[in-house]
């Protein structure tokens, strides 16, 4: 999806630009018809190959994954594991996973170049299999997602997260008994 109908005409011309950009880059590099001297019209190959270029852009904008590595870190005990990310790319099956801000899948870098998706609970016969686009309820309010989903991928969330507005991790630790919340607190610093 490349949202189209929803981009300014600085975003129009910015595509239209690097297209031009890449034209004129594979003509002098000899990949392109000898027929068309530079500064001429487009060839019908040309044409062909900017409108493909055009549709990868703005694809590209919106479906590309973040590649991320673990790192290894001398913590114990209860721990995020630190992740560094290494680049981007773009996973064609991946394409077809709507967004959840509490998604149902848990999406994992192997290898390098391959990304495999396992479930993080069970998953119900008919319930549709969802990906998380980077923002999860734990981490943003329910304002903070929608504006961040909305400019990030052009639209509104509304998956159960949402309707129900779940609650940032800050505010379920303090429902938590002092004491796991204390203990918690500790292995955080540590």
């Amino acid at each position: 999806e490349g949202h189209r109908d929803q981009q300014s005409k600085d975003e129009m011309l910015g595509v239209t630009i690097n297209t031009v950009i890449l034209l004129v880059l594979l003509r002098y590099g000899g990949y392109l018809s000898k027929e068309t001297p530079y500064g001429a019209g487009l060839s019908p190959q040309e044409v062909k190959l900017a409108r493909v270029m055009v549709h990868l852009q703005e694809g590209l904008r919106y479906n590309l994954h973040t590649v991320m590595e673990v790192v290894s870190t001398n913590m114990s005990g209860l721990s995020m594991p630190q992740l560094r990310e290494t680049g981007s790319a773009l996973f064609p099956s991946l394409l077809l996973l709507n967004h959840s801000c509490d998604t149902n899948t848990l999406r994992l870098n192997v290898n390098g170049n391959q990304v495999m998706m396992v479930a993080k609970r069970s998953i119900k016969a008919g319930e549709e299999i969802s990906d998380n686009y980077g923002i999860h309820h734990l981490s943003f309010t329910l304002e903070e997602r929608q504006e961040r989903l909305h400019k990030g991928f052009a639209f509104c969330c509304w998956c159960q997260a949402c309707q129900k507005d779940f609650p940032r991790m800050k505010s379920l630790r303090t429902q938590l008994p002092e004491e796991v919340e204390d203990k918690y607190d500790k292995m955080m610093e540590e």
